[in-house]
């Protein structure tokens, strides 16, 4: 429908009047607010709605609310404690529909007023502002964020994570986060004093008045780490005071440590606040800081930007865009930076921040403001660069490093990166590095850290270093300069920085070598030693110059230097891998000679030269020993021969060098030459330091080309014979032959070979023995030369034995073996050897030993040699002085023979006088005689003798022995008999073929008889005689043709029971199978697999003498032998009676020898694994499972044996057990469980190894098996098998933990359900210790690992977890449970047992659980609960059962219900428990199930409760009710308030339970006193107050009273007349019919009968009625049944009369009230019926009186006082029983007050008073009517009261009195019959007020003179009262008194 225009505009204008008006009425309304109250509602009503119509189109409208707001600001300034309404004004804030003019006025008032509310609701708004700050402008977040600070410290911070995240939803919001975290920041960045300058700074708006006198305001720079806009952000108007600044600190640090936003995001904030000056923020942080310290990626990328960004400020970088300078941030100050630095030094990544990490080196070494903390982690960020940083960053830097490191160096005189990024920023590092060296004059430590740092600089990038000789020059310098631990960190560079220079060009090496060649003799020690490592490192070993400077190196000093030159020049130490060496070369040997003969002959003119008397060397022996072997080894290079530095291997390569050798002479045949020049400086070095190793290399070099080289030393044979005396063996043995050989080459024919010999035969007649010893040596030698040169001619040979000059040299050294000179005899030996060796010997061969001639023969008699009656030494000979004949010298010399020489060296053997050296000796010796002849006619007899020599166990001597009998059985054809300096083996063999042996002969009585012999030391002696033969004939025929035999003599002997036999033969093997058939192969390995499976060999034959053990493993035979032969054992058995033992003997026997079949067979295994892998492959699947089992037998030797067949067997060990792992695991399981103990220790050990780092996918199903077993064998009777049993339990525990996982997915699902059924079946059941202990722990684990999968095990898990609680608690526990003295203590224990059960493992698993149980897991889970709740043992578990079911009533209450009954009755049935604390855990239980459980459930429970305790005496059921409804009131009220018709009776009648004063035995009465703690708890919970809880369930209450009244338990009635008591008491005259009736008819009825303990309470429940109805009982009509007053009087009156003296007085103490309070007159059955009692005070002889004899004096006292109380409280108002009884009363009580205790006394007072307030006769009117009794009376009363006045013990006493004066006067004043006291006793009273009023008590002063003003009401003046003569006054005073 169309409008016009002016409708619109008319419409338009009505809604602005009506805006108007509203805003109109608005101003008025707060406008006349008188009060703040008013204008506050005002506000709160109108605010918000104000200020949206500030968006109002009209002007008029908008001034008009911008005037209002303005008033209200304006009055708001002055009252600061209106409150705004800010939840409104936030939440219009908040309205995305406002504009921005609304949003600056809301600001504005929140601003206003948020201050103003108290902290509480700040903290409930913060959430709010956090919401506000999305989306709005940086003013307006400024001021929230302000407003935000500090309100933080208010809030309370949820619990967990979760709830935090969710209050403030930062996570949704990352703009707002990542707001809110950087003002964080910047707070935390604020120093303290920061107000100060932000309070003292002038604004700059202007308004500060500047003008010409005052200037402008220097802008104040900010503090560090904050720019000018984030100060101004965190100071704002208000700057925060130091403490204020400290609080929002601390609640900054909370807030983020609440879990609000990620770790990540919060951990710089930590960092900074670590390192606050104020203790309380610093360490509140650094507690944050440790518990995410272990969470906290410190390799992100966001956590060190952001470090870095604080560390250095705002970085401005040419070439991005600029940062305005109000925003520019300073760098922190240096205390940060030593906390962020640690950081930067671990993570990782922080060297790859480039440039920042550039830029914080050099910031921290080179800035303007240096810190020596700083410089000293810069340096160390360095190394860390170094190590870390990518290669192409540091290629960038290491430049600048560098320099860098060397300028700290010389300032101080004193670096796991990627390679591309490293590359970057080296040459900076190093640039650095350099500086820092330079600059760091006083800073040693520093220093020392720089030059480490060029070190790592110049590893990572060499290139920087590798033209720059000049920094190795500094350094050198330097580590001759620095000292200490400087000087080590030099050391260490150089020793970093020599691969950089390891491929320089020429001239750079010749700069390092001048550079090494000055170092080398530098005096510093450490100088040296990185010079050697230079010349090792940098040159390769073929560079002349660098390996002289290790031959210089080798002669050191120091060990280190010497040690490490030695092992470079050797080729011994490790080669780094970047040289990419394959082989170690020598440098030319003329080259390498021509070049240390230069530099010698510079040395010898130098300083550093050696001078050795008057001999000059070039070097030091042991540096010149050193270049002569390394050019012996040049030498022997240059031949083809690989360098062999061992001395005794030299000679096998002789024959080659010796070629090289002539080839070289032929070359240089000068005097000059390579040779020469070497033979030179061997001649020089031996002259000044004789040595065995360079005398070798002499004699070799001469020994090679004898021919050339001998002539020129004929000049030095003297020298070379004086060295034939040397002490040191191998120098003069060395030495003897060279001499040999010189002497032969120059004469070898004719008188000069004569003299030769006779001058050495006569130096044996020296008086030096040595040289004696050398010259038999060169005589070995000399005629060893001769016969060898004769065997070329036969005509020469035949002439050799007729050679009196051979003959005789042979027969003298024959003769020498005799000596009892243990050396002689081995020189003679090895000369004899040498010369048989070399050819026959000139002896005849001699006769069979049977037909010799005894006399001077040398053979052995009975085990003694016999020796000649001739001395066998030349000195003996001729100082004997016998007298035998020339020519019987002559025939003893005669009968010395080849056979005689045989029999001696045989003898010398098997004697034991011997030493095993000279029978070595003797042993050799026989071998080389059977060399050198052919036809030797004793061989074999040699032989035969050799192999029965030795009959005990001497391996060493065996080895010699077996060398001997190989080289008799080859004759000529063996190696020995060759020339060992210029004939090769092989060229030998060429030169010997034909020659017949008897090696088949000595192969077949090998295999025949030795190998099978009986005695054991034979078998291991022919095994290795055997091993010899087939090592050094191995392809001769016969040894081919018996290979097999051979083959099986070795496998025999893998049997053996000794391990080096097995070791030989396993090594027999090995040489037979390089020398064997492919088919052989196969039947070896096959053989041999069958060997090692099943233990057997082959079969023995047992003789009597058969050895079964070894001696001493079976102990010793009663006779004190060893037991060890079949024999023996079989005698042993035979002895003890027990025939049976022989098989044990032999079992045991035939294990040991199972077993050492397989260790041999591991022997030979090894042997051949590698040679014959093809055919072991298809046994592999049986061999690798027992092969990995017996890696780990106990036996070590064993364990070693097998490990090598798997080294050898197994290339890739990891691979080959993933294959094999089931048959492996297998094998495991069956021997886990052997009847051998080894076996199942090898199998534990076994399962430990293989389960560790291994996946386990695949034998998920067998976890379950190996935990069974290896648990069972957890408990072995062997220790050892215990101990390996643990091990593998451990680390199954490991595995089973990690596979149980609950992210390994369909797997960790298996393994859980497998795993944790069989632990909780075989391990917390077990009765061993360990085993539960183990069992729990996995479990215990797998738990935290396992999450959902537990499900389905939570019945068991579950369950079993809380019997473990208690079965694993100490014993000392239950030991202390049993020996509590009292209850109070047994509870305490009780607590504390089930506080630590709580935090157990145990119980954190089971509350673990809780969270997946649901439906599916109760049906189950329930009926284990509720048996182990009936059934369970121990106070912990019980407790642990409650627990748990209170957490499922919280987890899954309406799942839980449908079981809450059955529970409920478990729980019910427990709560019988005698332990109170687990009553109190049951009730808990039962207080939560209840809440779930169904209100006839509920009905059930309680009216069980209550018949438990009504019906039993049991305090324990007492308790456990009262604690129930306890528990029920606390955690359930509802339910329990709908029920509470039945149970509030019981609590309020259960209230009333007797309270027991004393703590009896066990604590009683302290539990009595908890007790009706409890039940009031439940009372005052439930009802609404006692009273009104009384009359809300009164009909209830009555009914239970009136019931409980009729039972049987007397404690019941009593407790039931207290609650009666309190009804009536708290009811009084609320109490009315028919409850009352019912109440007295109980209570009346309930007295009849006997009196009964307690029955008191039923006289006091009656007497409280009566006191607090009378109305309603005065009321009582007959109709209503209630009874009258009378009745309950006439019960009263019936019950005094009993006899028990308690209930008696009980029942007086009852009958006064009533009858003082209804003013009934029973005086006279009063009197009747305590007459006798009282008149006892007055007349204690009375006989009318009956005394109880066995009452005690307080109880007859306690008894008089309740009379004398009930005789006043009956003292009637009838005037008829006064007038006869007054009289009476008041003699008897005047009279017996004087007579009574103080206590009777104050209640006789209290009678008289009760009189004279009574009784009619003492009120004005009877006084006047009986004036005389009156006056009688009066002064009786009078005297007895005036004598307790002056009682100064007991106020109480003169207290009284004073009322009883005071009563008295009165009435008399009243009557104005004062007189009618006596003159004198008024005075006296008179007298005495007045003193008291005086002097008295403070309390009676006051009473006092009032007294004595109404004494003053007679006509006698007080002054004249005191009688004129003092002494009448005191007798009247006396006689009052009496």
């Amino acid at each position: 429908m169309h409008r016009s225009p002016r409708g619109i505009t008319l419409r338009s204008s009505g809604i602005v009047n009506f805006n108007l008006s509203l805003v109109e009425r608005v101003f008025l309304r707060i406008g006349s607010a008188e009060t703040d109250e008013q204008l506050q509602t005002a506000l709160g009503k109108f605010l918000a709605p104000l200020l949206l119509k500030l968006n109002s189109p009209d002007e008029t409208i908008r001034s008009k609310v911008l005037k209002l707001l303005a008033h209200i600001k304006t009055r708001l300034k002055s009252r600061s404690q209106i409150r705004l309404p800010l939840d409104a004004l936030l939440t219009q804030f908040q309205d995305p529909q406002a504009t921005p003019f609304i949003t600056n006025f809301t600001i504005l008032y929140i601003k206003l007023g948020f201050p103003r509310v108290e902290p509480e609701k700040q903290a409930e708004l913060v959430p709010l502002l956090i919401n506000c700050l999305d989306g709005r402008s940086t003013n307006h977040q400024d001021s929230i964020l302000q407003l935000l600070t500090p309100a933080l410290q208010h809030v309370k911070m949820p619990k967990t994570e979760t709830e935090c995240r969710a209050k403030f939803q930062l996570l949704e919001k990352p703009a707002v986060k990542e707001l809110l975290l950087d003002f964080f920041m910047d707070i935390l960045l604020l120093p303290y004093n920061a107000h100060v300058s932000a309070i003292s700074s002038p604004a700059v708006d202007g308004t500060d008045g500047t003008s010409a006198s005052n200037p402008p305001p220097v802008a104040v720079a900010p503090p560090p780490g904050l720019s000018t806009t984030a100060l101004k952000r965190v100071t704002g108007d208000n700057p925060l005071l130091p403490e204020e600044l400290e609080k929002a600190k601390l609640s900054i640090i909370n807030f983020l440590g609440s879990g609000v936003v990620p770790e990540e995001e919060i951990v710089c904030h930590f960092v900074v606040a670590a390192s606050d000056t104020r203790h309380s923020v610093a360490t509140s942080a650094d507690m944050e800081l440790k518990k995410i310290t272990g969470s906290v990626d410190w390799n992100s990328k966001y956590i060190l930007n952001k470090l870095c960004q604080i560390f250095q400020g705002t970085v401005v970088v040419k070439g991005q865009g600029t940062i305005k300078p109000e925003d520019r941030r300073s760098p922190v100050l240096p205390r940060i930076r030593l906390k962020i630095f640690p950081i930067f030094l671990k993570a990782r990544e922080a060297s790859n921040m480039f440039p920042a990490a550039l830029q914080i080196v050099f910031d921290c070494l080179f800035g303007s403001n240096p810190n020596a903390k700083l410089k000293s982690m810069a340096v160390q960020f360095v190394h860390h660069m170094c190590l870390n940083c990518d290669d192409a960053k540091f290629a960038m830097i290491d430049a600048v490093l560098l320099n860098g490191m060397l300028k700290v160096i010389k300032e101080t005189q004193e670096v796991n990166c990627d390679d591309a990024k490293f590359a970057m920023i080296d040459v900076v590092l190093l640039n650095g590095m350099l500086k820092v060296i330079k600059e760091t004059q006083e800073d040693p430590k520093l220093r020392s850290l720089a030059y480490v740092a060029v070190g790592k600089i110049a590893r990572r990038s060499p290139h920087r270093l590798s033209k720059d000789i000049q920094i190795v020059q500094t350094f050198f310098d330097a580590i001759c300069q620095e000292e200490g631990d400087t000087r080590l960190a030099v050391q260490e560079a150089l020793s970093m920085m020599s691969d950089a220079f390891c491929n320089i060009d020429s001239t750079h090496m010749a700069l390092m070598e001048a550079l090494l060649l000055q170092s080398i003799d530098k005096d510093e020690y450490h100088a040296r030693v990185v010079a050697v490592q230079y010349a090792a490192r940098v040159f390769p070993s073929d560079h002349i110059p660098s390996r002289y400077i290790l031959m210089l190196a080798s002669g050191d000093i120091k060990d280190d230097v010497r040690g490490e030159a030695v092992k470079a020049l050797r080729g011994t130490q490790s080669i780094d891998s970047t040289k990419q060496r394959d082989k170690y070369i020598l440098p030319d040997f003329v080259d390498t000679i021509n070049y240390v003969r230069e530099k010698a002959n510079q040395r010898k003119v130098s300083n550093h030269r050696y001078v050795s008397g008057n001999t000059t060397l070039p070097f030091n022996p042991m540096s010149y020993t050193e270049t002569l072997l390394y050019l012996r080894m040049c030498l022997a290079q240059s031949a083809g021969v690989p360098a062999d530095w061992q001395l005794e291997n030299l000679p096998e390569h002789a024959p080659v060098v010796s070629v090289r050798v002539r080839t070289l002479l032929s070359e240089y045949p000068d005097q000059q030459g390579p040779v020469q020049e070497y033979v030179r400086m061997l001649q020089e070095l031996l002259a000044v330091s004789a040595s065995g190793e360079v005398m070798y290399c002499l004699l070799e070099i001469v020994a090679m080309v004898p021919d050339v080289l001998t002539h020129q030393f004929v000049q030095h044979l003297d020298w070379l014979k004086g060295l034939l005396g040397s002490s040191k063996d191998d120098l003069k043995q060395y030495a003897a032959e060279l001499y040999a050989i010189i002497s032969f080459h120059t004469n070898s024919n004719g008188s000069g070979f004569d003299d030769q010999v006779e001058s050495l035969l006569t130096a044996l007649q020296n008086k030096n023995p040595e040289l004696g010893l050398g010259a038999i040596l060169c005589l070995g030698y000399f005629i060893g030369l001769k016969v060898k040169s004769l065997q070329s001619d036969s005509i020469a040979r035949e002439q050799m034995y007729s050679n009196a000059v051979l003959v005789k040299t042979v027969r003298t050294i024959s003769k020498l073996l005799k000596e009892h000179n243990v050396s002689v005899k081995i020189a003679a030996c090895s000369a004899l050897a040498e010369i048989g060796r070399c050819g026959p010997l000139p002896l005849p061969a001699g006769e069979d030993e049977t037909e010799k001639s005894p006399a001077g023969s040398f053979q052995q008699q009975d085990g003694k040699e016999k020796e000649p009656e001739e001395g066998t030494s030349p000195n003996e000979k001729k100082q004997k002085k016998d007298e035998k004949t020339e020519d019987g010298g002559k025939t003893e010399e005669n009968n010395i023979t080849k056979l005689s020489v045989v029999d001696t060296l045989i003898a010398m053997i098997k004697t034991s006088n011997e030493a095993n050296k000279t029978k070595e000796k003797a042993a050799a010796c026989l071998g080389g005689i059977g060399v050198g002849e052919e036809d030797f006619p004793h061989r074999r007899k040699a032989m035969s003798d050799l192999f029965n020599a030795i009959q005990s166990k001497q391996v060493e001597l065996q080895f010699t022995i077996g060398q001997a009998l190989v080289d008799m059985a080859m004759g000529p054809s063996s190696p020995r008999a060759r020339c060992v300096w210029t004939t090769g083996k092989v060229d030998h063999q060429k030169n010997v073929t034909g020659i017949k042996d008897d090696v088949a002969w000595f192969l077949n009585e090998l295999l025949s008889k030795y190998i099978c012999h009986a005695n054991p030391h034979l078998r291991q002696s022919a095994c290795v005689w055997l091993l010899t033969l087939v090592r050094e004939t191995g392809h001769h025929a016969a040894v081919q043709v018996s290979l097999l035999d051979i083959q099986r003599g070795f496998m025999r002997m893998l049997s053996e029971n000794d391990e080096i036999t097995q070791d030989m033969a396993s090594k027999g093997l090995g040489q037979i199978m390089e020398i064997c058939t492919p088919e052989q192969k196969d039947k070896l390995v096959s053989e041999l697999v069958e060997t090692l499976m099943t233990g057997k060999s082959t079969k023995n034959e047992v003789s009597a003498d058969t050895t079964i053990f070894q001696s001493g493993t079976l102990g010793k035979a009663p006779d004190g032998g060893g037991l060890s032969t079949y024999k023996e054992l079989c005698a042993i058995a035979t002895d003890l009676n027990q025939p049976d033992l022989i098989y044990k003997f032999m079992h045991l026997a035939n294990h040991n020898a199972t077993w050492n079949a397989r260790k041999g067979a591991a022997f030979g295994f090894s042997t051949i694994a590698a040679q014959a892998g093809e055919q072991l492959a298809p046994y592999m699947q049986q061999i690798v499972p027992r092969l990995y089992r017996y890696q780990f037998d106990p036996n070590p030797k064993i364990q070693q044996a097998m490990s090598g067949i798997w080294n050898a067997l197994v290339q890739d060990n990891k691979k080959t057990i993933d294959t094999y792992l089931k048959e492996i695991l297998a094998d495991l399981l069956k021997n886990l469980t052997s009847n051998q103990w080894r076996i199942r220790e090898s199998s534990c050990l076994a399962v430990s190894d293989l389960l560790r780092g291994r996946v386990l996918d695949n034998i998920v199903e067998d976890i379950p098996q190996l935990w069974e077993t290896c648990l069972r064998v957890r408990d072995d009777i062997k220790e050892s098998v215990r101990l390996a049993a643990d091990s593998a339990c451990k680390t199954l525990s490991k595995v089973s933990v990690k596979i149980c996982d609950v992210t390994n997915g369909k797997v960790g699902e298996k393994a859980t359900s497998l795993v944790l059924p069989c632990l909780l079946q075989c391990s917390l059941n077990s009765t061993v210790q360990e085993v539960r202990t183990i069992g729990l722990s996995t479990i215990l684990q797998i738990s935290r690992q396992a999450g959902a999968l537990l499900k389905p095990n939570i019945p068991v898990l579950v369950t079993a977890l809380l019997e473990a609680v208690s079965g694993l608690e100490p014993n000392v526990i239950n030991y202390l449970s049993l020996h509590m003295g009292t209850q109070a203590n047994q509870d305490r224990l009780d607590n504390a047992r089930i506080a630590q059960s709580k935090m157990s493992p145990m119980m954190e698993t089971v509350n673990r659980c809780v969270q997946y149980v649901d439906d599916t897991v109760l049906p189950e889970l329930v009926p284990r609960l509720v048996e182990l709740i009936r059934g369970g043992i121990g106070v912990s578990t019980k407790a642990g059962c409650s627990s748990f079911v209170v957490s499922l009533t919280h987890q899954c209450p309406q799942d839980l219900a449908p079981y809450a009954g059955k529970l409920l009755g478990a729980f019910l049935h427990g709560l019988g428990d005698r332990n109170a604390t687990v009553r109190k855990s049951y009730a808990t239980a039962i207080g939560h199930l209840v809440k779930v459980a169904k209100d006839s459930s509920v009905e059930k429970l309680i009216q069980k409760l209550k018949t438990w305790y009504l019906e039993s005496e049991d305090s324990n059921a007492h308790h456990a009710c009262s604690v129930t409804l306890q528990a029920m009131a606390r955690h359930a009220p509802d339910i329990l308030r709908r029920h509470a018709k039945d149970a509030m009776p019981l609590a309020f009648f259960a209230m009333h339970e007797e309270r027991k004063k004393e703590d009896g035995e066990g604590g009683g009465g302290s539990r009595r006193l908890e007790e009706t703690s409890d039940w009031e708890d439940v009372w005052n919970e439930i009802t609404p107050g006692t009273e009104a809880g009384i009359r809300l369930y009164l009909p209830e209450i009555v009914d239970l009273a009136s019931s409980c009244l009729q039972s049987q338990l007397w404690s019941v009635k009593a407790q039931s007349a207290r609650a009666i008591a309190t009804v009536a008491d708290k009811l009084g005259s609320q109490l009315g019919p028919p409850h009352l009736a019912s109440l007295l008819t109980a209570v009346l009825d309930g007295l009849s009968g006997r009196t009964w303990q307690g029955k008191e309470a039923l006289l006091r429940a009656l007497s409280t009625i009566c006191t607090s109805c009378k109305d309603e009982i005065l009321r009582g009509t007959p109709e209503s049944k209630q009874p009258s007053i009378e009745q309950i009087l006439t019960v009263l009156l019936r019950e005094c009369g009993k006899e028990q003296p308690v209930y008696k007085m009980a029942a007086m103490k009852a009958l006064g009230p009533v009858l003082e309070l209804y003013e009934l007159d029973h005086f006279r059955a009063v009197w009747d019926m305590t007459q006798a009692i009282v008149t006892q005070v007055v007349n204690p002889k009375n006989g009318n009186v009956d005394e109880d004899d066995d009452s005690s004096l307080g109880q007859k006292q306690e008894l008089i006082t309740c009379c004398f109380t009930l005789l006043g409280e009956a003292w009637p108002g009838n005037t008829a029983t006064q007038e006869n009884m007054v009289s009476t009363v008041v003699s008897l009580l005047c009279e017996a007050l004087p007579l009574s205790t103080w206590k009777v006394q104050l209640i006789l007072l209290k009678d008289m008073q009760i009189l004279l307030d009574r009784s009619a006769l003492f009120h004005k009117e009877g006084m006047i009517a009986n004036s005389e009794k009156a006056q009688e009376l009066c002064n009786k009363i009078f005297i007895a009261a005036f004598s307790q006045l002056g009682n100064i013990k007991f106020v109480s006493l003169r207290s009284e009195s004073l009322a009883v004066l005071e009563r008295l006067i009165k009435r008399l004043t009243e009557a104005d019959l004062l007189s009618l006291l006596e003159e004198s006793g008024l005075g006296c009273l008179q007298e005495e007020l007045g003193n008291m009023a005086e002097s008295g008590p403070w309390e009676l002063r006051d009473r006092a003179k009032d007294a004595l003003k109404l004494t003053h009401g007679s006509e006698r003046d007080i002054n004249s009262a005191t009688p004129s003569n003092a002494g009448d006054l005191q007798q009247t005073h006396t006689a009052m008194e009496h």
